[in-house]
């Protein structure tokens, strides 16, 4: 038996084990919400069915504000800033990663960008252009994205393997061939990771951005019904966005499992 085939067999039990021990942490945390609701005021910490009823309420349209386009308004700036953060933040990353002098200029750019709140920047968006409709929320999605795509990039840069460069010298490869057979395969999975996070990343900042600076969107019509007390409904329109964050974020998962399982195809070959 194969090393690759003994660590499939090895794996079903543990597959099923974690699948086991997820269904119990969910029941948990169901009965731990319950229990918590029962004892507080539903406007303060509301059921499971109370946020059904809410949810409800929204699917039928009988909310205060029209989900769809209130979330079309919330996508639209998540697309726009993820777009925008990753065409600014690979090509600086790579530069970062081959080049020392934009190396030293631009790591303290980056390093201090991470540790800035984004509600920081939202405040200096409306203090600068006033709450405005897109503005403002997406120059604060790409101040904020743009960091994590430079430092994952750069670093990735700098691990792409010299003797494959030198090799390419030595063949006289042309600078279209060197990027097409060694920069992007070895830069696609920092991308695809990348693009992973700044999306998980982005529907928060997104919201805090909305709170602020938009008069649309998700983070606005949360911060009106915070203001009037109604727990269930911000969880109600929280919840749907959170499972399609949740499912992109698998797909892209799989997406990168499928197209980079070679590698692990290629260790085990190196380990029989």
């Amino acid at each position: 038996m194969s090393n690759r085939q003994l660590g499939r067999t090895l794996d079903l039990p543990l597959i099923r084990h974690e699948r086991f021990n997820t269904v119990v942490l969910i029941l948990t945390l169901i009965l731990l919400w319950e229990i918590v609701a029962f004892r507080n005021d539903p406007h303060t910490f509301p059921s499971l069915v109370e946020v059904a009823s809410a949810l409800y309420t929204i699917g039928a349209g009988s909310a205060d504000y029209a989900f769809w386009s209130e979330a079309y308004a919330t996508l639209l700036r998540i697309v726009v800033s993820v777009t925008l953060a990753l065409l600014i933040g690979v090509p600086l990353g790579i530069a970062m990663g081959r080049m020392s002098v934009a190396e030293d200029f631009f790591s303290v750019y980056v390093l201090i960008s991470m540790s800035v709140p984004a509600f920081v920047w939202a405040f200096l968006g409306v203090l600068w252009f006033g709450a405005t409709e897109y503005l403002v929320t997406i120059m604060v999605g790409i101040v904020v994205l743009v960091p994590y795509v430079v430092f994952n990039i750069w670093q990735g840069t700098k691990e792409i393997n010299e003797n494959l460069l030198e090799m390419g010298t030595v063949f006289e490869l042309g600078t279209t061939s060197t990027w097409r057979n060694i920069f992007i395969p070895h830069l696609l999975p920092y991308i695809l990771s990348s693009t992973r996070m700044i999306v998980a990343i982005g529907w928060k900042i997104m919201l805090v951005a909305e709170v602020f600076g938009a008069n649309s969107g998700l983070g606005f019509v949360i911060s009106e019904y915070f203001l009037q007390h109604q727990n269930d409904m911000i969880l109600a329109w929280s919840i749907p966005f959170m499972v399609l964050i949740f499912l992109f974020e698998r797909l892209l998962r799989r997406l990168e499992t499928n197209l980079f399982e070679w590698k692990s195809t290629e260790d085990d070959f190196t380990m029989a």
